[in-house]
């Protein structure tokens, strides 16, 4: 007897036709065994009625509402009435049609604590495939790599599958063991977090090189949205990491380090110097000099060489910080936003 699989979707006000097709798109899965968990953030009365509408028509298809309280309350309900098995899938996108079968087929093949994809983007009509690694690959212990793959680069610069909560399957046994969930304290990169959070208790993992997810890239989602908070947010990311690589090897400091000076720059980028950012010139220039004297910030400049920075931008980052140039760099990059 095949295991059944939950496909746990989060909605917040999609559009009905966009959201059918993310329905369809599961329940027409070669994989039979499966069944669909809407979990309805708060949405307009008038889609939480055709939502339910929809649950109604088929049976494998579960709807539980809540207030607005965002998408990983959302994720975290959905992984409390979910099966062994389950993965994500947003609203507005969609599963290809042997996406659900090629996983689990490579989870009981290698009893896999968690198996993952290829994506397909698709933005105006354009589709770009995703392929980060090429080859199957499986990790027999602890994976290393994956977890450096998520704390260790540029962010912002690249899109990477084992970043997302989509396009892999997890086992729930892992996330109740673990006590696992994704934070509620933070509108970014909670993904991320959880990843490298359920990826530390794996010892079996495997890498497929099929199209798992179709991802339809929306600019006013919240990862490409401005919000007032992205600094608090970047924070508590980076002292929850933190936390998490207390009894891991040097190279994990080292790559929080690089993650930490990543991240000033993409916050003057993103949120100091974002049109939508209302703050007076000379108050975004004292908030982010308070932002670099902050422990963590401080502690990332003296852990870390220019000889262990690949990224040249990052390495004139490092001398900023250390040598107390926030103003010069400050006033740099925003004669670099006017060009």
């Amino acid at each position: 007897m095949r295991e059944k699989v939950s496909v746990i979707v989060p909605v917040y006000n999609v559009e009905i036709m966009v959201f059918e097709r993310c329905i369809q798109s599961i329940l027409n899965q070669s994989y039979s065994c499966i069944e669909v968990i809407i979990v309805n953030d708060g949405s307009e009365d008038i889609l939480t009625k055709q939502y339910q509408n929809i649950a109604n028509k088929d049976s494998r298809v579960y709807l539980y509402n809540q207030n607005n309280l965002g998408v990983s309350a959302a994720r975290n309900k959905g992984m409390q009435k979910a099966e062994e098995y389950f993965m994500f899938c947003d609203a507005d996108d969609y599963l290809p049609l042997n996406c659900v079968e090629s996983l689990m087929i490579c989870i009981e093949k290698e009893n896999s604590d968690l198996v993952f994809g290829n994506v397909l983007v698709e933005k105006d009509k354009s589709k770009e495939l995703v392929n980060n690694r090429k080859v199957y690959k499986k990790w027999d212990e602890i994976p290393k790599e994956l977890l450096l793959d998520i704390l260790d680069r540029f962010v912002g610069r690249e899109f990477e599958t084992i970043d997302f909560s989509f396009a892999k399957i997890y086992r729930n046994s892992i996330i109740k063991e673990n006590h696992l969930c994704f934070s509620e304290k933070i509108k970014q990169g909670e993904d991320r977090l959880f990843n490298f959070q359920y990826l530390k208790c794996c010892r079996n993992v495997v890498y497929i090189d099929e199209v798992v997810y179709c991802y339809v890239k929306n600019e006013f989602s919240v990862t490409h949205n401005f919000f007032d908070r992205h600094v608090e947010n970047t924070i508590f990311l980076m002292e929850k990491y933190e936390l998490l690589i207390r009894d891991m090897d040097d190279i994990f400091r080292k790559a929080l380090a690089r993650r930490c000076i990543w991240s000033s720059i993409f916050l003057l980028q993103k949120y100091y110097f974002n049109r939508a950012n209302k703050m007076s010139l000379l108050k975004k220039y004292l908030h982010f000099k308070s932002l670099l004297t902050k422990r963590i910030y401080k502690e990332a400049v003296e852990n870390i060489s220019l000889k262990e920075i690949s990224v040249f931008k990052a390495r004139v980052e490092v001398l900023f910080i250390k040598y107390h140039l926030e103003f010069a760099e400050f006033l740099m990059r925003y004669m670099l936003g006017k060009i």
